[in-house]
Formats: structure tokens, sequence, C-alpha cells
């Protein structure tokens, strides 16, 4: 761990499962541990939220229906469509901590560290790489309604659109941008943005449930 506060949710997955994690929170870490990797081939380090254990996540199968889809593909597709970027990469997986994040950014571990050497260089802070992988978390209550809307919808109205799925578009899209608020990923300049969809978003989920 670099940092508790951006890694908290990857951090309280590790720990929740009994696992040892080492801080490394200062400046030299970045040269100590390649050092010690190229001192001891069979060492390897990478941050809590670079990619996750298969003991941090529930492998049971999934159920297939009759369009031989499952409900993650239903979900990627989903979040797909909402975020349209093609380079962020959707992962989904049922994550075994209580309390685990609806979702949450992760970032390979040689990608960091080419992107913290980068701004080492440019003198500035690390941000968030283009290319990221979104992993969303499908035991989230969050998550489950977003699929129900999105199962639930009808197309109205001359241009065949569907309000509960524009909804569950919405969800999707204010799912991503709290994983990337959660690691600093969000601009100054988009944060205001954030805040105003966030009023409008709930406003919008307390209407529904009046």
């Amino acid at each position: 761990s670099t940092d508790d506060v951006a890694q908290a949710g990857a951090l309280n997955l590790w720990t929740s499962q009994g696992m040892e994690v080492l801080k490394l929170e200062t400046v030299i870490d970045t040269q100590f541990i390649p050092w010690l990797e190229q001192r001891h081939e069979d060492l390897t380090f990478q941050r809590v939220d670079a990619e996750l254990d298969d003991s941090l996540k529930d492998t049971d199968a999934e159920i297939t229906d009759q369009d031989g889809t499952t409900e993650s593909d239903r979900l990627r597709d989903l979040i797909k469509a909402a975020l349209a970027n093609d380079k962020v990469t959707v992962q989904v997986q049922a994550l075994k901590a209580e309390g685990a994040p609806p979702a949450m950014i992760l970032l390979p571990e040689q990608m960091r560290r080419l992107n913290d050497m980068g701004a080492l260089m440019e003198q500035r802070l690390p941000g968030l790489p283009d290319h990221h992988v979104l992993l969303v978390n499908k035991r989230h209550p969050l998550v489950e309604g977003m699929l129900k809307l999105k199962a639930g919808s009808v197309l109205v109205g001359d241009a065949q659109s569907s309000p509960t799925e524009a909804l569950a578009q919405d969800i999707a899209r204010h799912v991503y941008d709290m994983a990337r608020l959660g690691v600093g990923g969000l601009e100054p300049n988009e944060l205001s943005g954030f805040q105003t969809r966030s009023a409008e978003l709930m406003g919008t989920l307390m209407q529904r449930g009046m």
C-alpha cells in the first residue's frame, strides 16, 4: 500500500481476508522495491489496487440464460455502453468482503510504475492513466439495482427510449466517477459537475421511491 486514503477500498479487501499488507509510502521505496526484486527473482511486489487475487472473489459458476449470457455479461455491456470509452476495461466480479465498494479502479503494477516515473521526471503528481481497469462489484446493492433497472426497461415514445435504462446508465457513469474520485482521477474542473450530477441523481431516485 502506498496511500491509505486512495487505496482504502482495495486495502479493506485484502485485510478483511486476513492478508498482510506492506506499507511503502516514501519516495525511496519506489527505488528500493525494483532493486529488491532484481536481487531476489522469487520476489514480486504489487500494489493492493494493481489486481485482485482469486481469494478475494467469489468464483462460483454463474447461471447462463437462453441467449447464452450471464449476469456479468449484461452488467459489462451496460457499463461499457454508458461509458463509451474503449480505453477503460470493464471487469465484473463478486467480491467477498463486507462493505466492498460498488466499483474500483485497478492499474497494472508495471503501468503504475511507468506512470510514477514519468510524474517524477516531470515533477508533477501522478494522475490516472487513460488506459485502466474498472472493476465492478456485482454483489453491491447499487450495482444489483442498476441491473434491475436495465432488465425492467420499457421503450416509450417515438424515439423508443427507455427512462429506466437511461437511469441505469446514469448510475453506471456515477459509479465510475466515484471510483475515479477514490484514486484522485477526477480533474478539478470535473468535481463541480460530479457534485451537480450527484444531486440530480439522488433527486431522481427519491422521486421514484415516493
